[in-house]
């Protein structure tokens, strides 16, 4: 698994950057159906996308970390993984973390914003800036529910509604 695509938006939703990265291997699947990034987006002479070198964009999300930022995602560590950095957990918030129970299944991204935020993402294609600012609305709704004493109920109806549809949209 390779880096090919990095998203950041501010907490206005503003795209902060959204690198495309240049290759130095050859691409054997570019598992466009799910990363969103297709051959021509990551080809110099076919790309519409400034590409730009993994260490390049890896020292973006560093500086930001360094900074004392604090990092809104679905699912990031595997994405920190790929990039190998290492971010303090009091620094990640990870609306797959906090939209799950003990023992139960993770919640995909595109359920929980169908489902809770009425707001289907991912529907042609997957967009890295889409599902930024789509865990952060979810993390805003996250403290909505915690601070009115709801969360625990409204993630029971959220399983609930997942075990009838099979985690379908």
């Amino acid at each position: 698994m390779s880096l090919a695509r990095l998203s950041v938006v501010d907490g206005d939703e503003r795209v902060l950057f959204d690198d495309y990265v240049l290759q130095t291997e050859t691409v054997v699947d570019y598992n466009t159906r799910f990363s969103g990034v297709a051959a021509e987006d990551l080809d110099p002479a076919t790309s519409k996308h400034d590409l730009y070198r993994r260490a390049v964009v890896c020292m973006k999300l560093r500086r930001l970390v360094d900074a004392g930022c604090v990092l809104v995602g679905h699912s990031l560590q595997s994405d920190f993984r790929v990039m190998n950095v290492a971010v303090p957990p009091d620094q990640v918030i990870d609306t797959a973390q906090l939209f799950s129970r003990p023992g139960e299944r993770k919640i995909s991204l595109r359920f929980l914003c169908s489902y809770l935020l009425d707001h289907v993402i991912q529907d042609d294609n997957h967009d890295s800036v889409e599902d930024a600012r789509a865990a952060l609305r979810l993390y805003r709704l996250y403290q909505k529910l915690k601070a009115e004493g709801t969360l625990r109920e409204t993630l029971g109806r959220v399983y609930d509604h997942g075990r009838k549809t099979e985690w379908t949209i």
